[in-house]
């Protein structure tokens, strides 16, 4: 599900808007980090976020 999402970081710009695409995840901690990074461009998974963050 695309959701175009206000960002206030961005000063100046007002109604900027981000294509950030949310998923719904079983741990929120591991599906904000996999999200994150997935919209930068590196294909994490949620498992995968999880188990870097055991620290295996």
């Amino acid at each position: 599900m695309n959701k175009f999402v206000d960002n206030p970081l961005l000063t100046g710009n007002e109604g900027a808007q981000i294509n950030f695409e949310h998923k719904q995840s079983a741990h929120c901690e591991n599906g904000v980090i996999s999200s994150l990074l997935n919209h930068q461009g590196v294909s994490i998974s949620e498992p995968m976020a999880f188990g870097i963050g055991s620290g295996c």
